[in-house]
């Protein structure tokens, strides 16, 4: 994930998160959410939170929901 100049045209999410300051990135281009530590070993380092990159399909009922997140399949995630 590059968050150049030049890819300032795509669109991401992000947030962060309360219990240790980590970057959360959701990327609806490649159907991944991921998590960017801010301190400690591993600072910087882009880890994938949830999602496998396979596109989830309108008609399908299973995407993931009930189940671990690194198995589910998103359309688009966004943030809110």
């Amino acid at each position: 994930m590059n968050f150049s100049c030049s890819s300032l045209n795509e669109k991401y999410y992000f947030a962060i998160d309360r219990t240790d300051g980590s970057l959360l990135v959701s990327d609806p281009n490649s159907r991944l959410v991921y998590r960017i530590p801010t301190r400690g070993e591993t600072m910087g380092e882009r880890q994938v939170l949830a999602g496998t990159g396979a596109k989830c399909q309108a008609w399908e009922k299973d995407c993931g929901d009930e189940g671990p997140a690194n198995m589910a399949r998103f359309t688009s995630p966004r943030g809110r």
